[in-house]
């Protein structure tokens, strides 16, 4: 910690909390630098020694400076309440604007649908009125008045008499279709006439139902469509033999609800402490480093290592008055889980919360944003529990500390390399040393002190076992 720094947490230990907050490396350095400031102002002095006498000296330097940093944490609390307020602002209106949207969509598919049933309506009210024009046209064919009473009778007994004609000469062999290839173009264009004919003169004097016209659009329709699948099929095949396939991405293990899980939620940044629980007995996956690739079941099996042992910590139902998060089970708010379920939940639904979805909660807000499954094992236990404990983004960027890489407290293609090209007992041992640095600079260290040291010697101690297990089935 800045001298300058604790020389203010001295006076006034409440502007800690803005310099242990979730806004990162940035925030925690921006905040360090106006605190660091604020004291050299007040003190006018640049040495940490001096202003140290000057504040245990003189009464009115040590108001004067709390007076200051009580403005500057009341300026930093305004900023995170209107970020927030910012951020939900933003959140309305993009939901306003997906209604919106849903609206218009809904509203096209009402004027489709109008506008085909109109379609329907018309074109029902066209073939009636062919029909009713048919029938008139026919009855005053058949009329004795009409001297066209005898035109269809005669005009059908030619084609079908010709039709069958046709097809007798050619049944008798006296036609041979090689003789004469002009003679044999004019003999296939009189068939096919004929062959027209006959059908027409069947469906006029035994009609044609609407059921038989509707199947023939069917069957045209569907050969359409088979004729357009076969063509894209083909055009995918000729696609394909031209492009390799990439690699299949490894397989997720499903969370265990059915339900979509909620975006990451990240708990305050303050841990509670807890007793440490029995051991869990644990089945071993390979280590990610120098191996290949760890199947769905090992990532499962170790997640349900890693949930055993933080469940077991973050103990039962509680319900206290004083906590600010409001009932909580098996380390699970009241909060969290309403923005789980995506509705309002009760004390009641906190108390009979079952261990299933407990863990899927834990696997959807903090095991996948952490990529546990992409580390190895032992690694992912501790920053699995330290997450929970401590918060995501906590975690990610102590882990990232360990490793050498930038503290953006988002585990990335580059944080993993990082940590394959380490040993796994040596990023765990590095990262219980900074886990419990980050214990001893929170106010409530006097007080959660112990819980919070036993909590990360289990830790420890179950991640070296996982890690004994690996090399034993190795």
């Amino acid at each position: 910690m800045e001298p300058f720094v604790a020389i203010a947490a001295s006076v006034l230990p409440q502007i800690l909390r803005h310099l242990a907050g979730a806004g990162g490396q940035a925030q925690h350095d921006a905040v360090a630098q106006a605190v660091t400031g604020i004291v050299q102002s007040v003190t006018r002095a640049s040495d940490p020694d001096a202003a140290r006498q000057k504040i245990a000296s003189d009464p009115n330097a040590e108001a004067e400076l709390r007076v200051r940093l009580s403005e500057l944490a009341s300026s930093l609390d305004d900023a995170q309440r209107t970020a927030g307020a910012t951020a939900g602002n933003n959140a309305l209106q993009q939901l306003e604007q997906r209604i919106t949207a849903q609206i218009g969509n809904l509203s096209q598919q009402v004027d489709a649908a109008k506008q085909a049933q109109l379609r329907a309506t018309d074109e029902s009210a066209r073939q009636a009125e062919d029909a009713s024009t048919a029938r008139s046209t026919l009855a005053q064919i058949a009329s004795p008045s009409s001297p066209s009473v005898l035109a269809a009778p005669i005009l059908s007994l030619v084609v079908v008499l010709g039709f069958f004609g046709a097809l007798a000469f050619i049944i008798s062999g006296r036609f041979d279709p090689t003789s004469d290839t002009a003679k044999l173009q004019i003999v296939n264009i009189v068939i096919g006439a004929l062959t027209a004919g006959f059908a027409t003169v069947l469906n006029f004097w035994l009609g044609s139902s609407q059921g038989s016209k509707n199947k023939d659009l069917a069957n045209f329709s569907l050969q359409h469509i088979q004729a357009l699948q076969a063509g894209r099929a083909q055009a995918a095949a000729r696609v394909g033999a031209d492009t390799e396939a990439p690699s299949p991405a490894a397989p997720k293990a499903p969370p265990a609800s059915p339900a979509t899980p909620p975006p990451a939620v990240v708990p305050a940044f303050v841990p509670s402490p807890s007793a440490p629980p029995a051991a869990p007995v644990v089945q071993a996956r390979a280590p990610v480093a120098g191996a290949p690739s760890a199947s769905t079941a090992d990532k499962d099996a170790a997640f349900q290592a890693c949930v055993a042992l933080v469940l077991k910590n973050e103990g039962g139902f509680v319900d206290d008055p004083d906590d600010p998060g409001g009932a909580t089970n098996m380390g699970i708010t009241i909060g969290t889980l309403r923005a789980w379920r995506g509705q309002p939940v009760t004390v009641e639904d906190v108390r009979t919360l079952s261990q299933q979805e407990a863990r899927a909660i834990y696997r959807a807000n903090y095991w996948n944003p952490l990529k546990c499954d992409e580390l190895p094992l032992g690694v992912d236990m501790v920053v699995f529990d330290f997450g929970v404990n401590a918060g995501i983004r906590r975690s990610a960027m102590t882990l990232q500390q360990v490793v050498g890489v930038a503290q953006d407290g988002i585990i990335g293609p580059e944080t993993l390399a990082a940590v394959a090209k380490s040993a796994p007992a040596e990023v765990v041992d590095r990262f219980g040393t900074a886990r419990l640095a980050y214990y001893k600079a929170l106010r409530d260290w006097p007080e959660f002190g112990k819980g919070w040291t036993d909590r990360e010697a289990e830790s420890q101690s179950e991640a070296r076992a996982l890690m004994s297990q690996s090399v034993a089935t190795a």
